[in-house]
C-alpha cells in the first residue's frame, strides 16, 4: 500500500466541501494537485489523518482511501513545520538541499494567503 499527501487546489468542477452530511459522501472529485507528494509520505499521511480525526481540520472523504482537509496557507506552513522543524521554510534550512523539498517550499511560499487549499491524504 502506498500512502501520500498532496497540496491541492479546490477549483475543480464538482468539488464541494458540502453543507450537509449527505454532501460529504464520497464524490470521487479530487482537488487539483498543485504539489508533488510531500516527502516522508507515510509520516505525513499519518499526521494528516490524525489531525482530521481530532477535528483540527474541516475535512471530507473523497473516495475510498482518500480524504481532503480544508486548510489555509498558514495551516500548510504549520503542518510542514510540525513535520520537518520550525526552520523548514527558511532558505538555509537543512531540508532545502533536496530538490523536491526546495520545490515544495517555493510552492508553499507562493500560495495566496487568502485562498483555501486542500491537503489530500491518499491510500493507493
Amino acid at each position: 500500500m502506498y500512502l501520500d499527501v498532496f497540496i491541492g487546489a479546490v477549483d475543480v468542477p464538482g468539488f464541494s466541501w458540502g453543507e450537509s452530511p449527505a454532501d460529504n459522501d464520497y464524490s470521487a472529485v479530487v482537488p487539483r494537485f498543485i504539489s508533488h507528494a510531500i516527502p516522508d509520505s507515510y509520516e505525513a499521511f499519518s499526521e494528516l489523518k490524525d489531525r482530521i480525526k481530532k477535528g483540527q481540520y474541516t475535512s471530507k472523504p473523497i473516495d475510498w482511501g482518500t480524504w481532503a482537509a480544508r486548510v489555509s496557507k498558514a495551516q500548510i506552513v504549520e503542518f510542514m513545520q510540525s513535520m520537518y522543524g520550525k526552520d523548514v521554510m527558511e532558505e538555509n534550512s537543512e531540508h532545502a538541499d533536496s530538490a523536491r523539498m526546495t520545490e515544495l517550499i517555493v510552492l508553499v511560499k507562493n500560495l495566496d494567503d487568502r485562498q483555501t487549499y486542500a491537503l489530500v491524504a491518499r491510500e493507493s
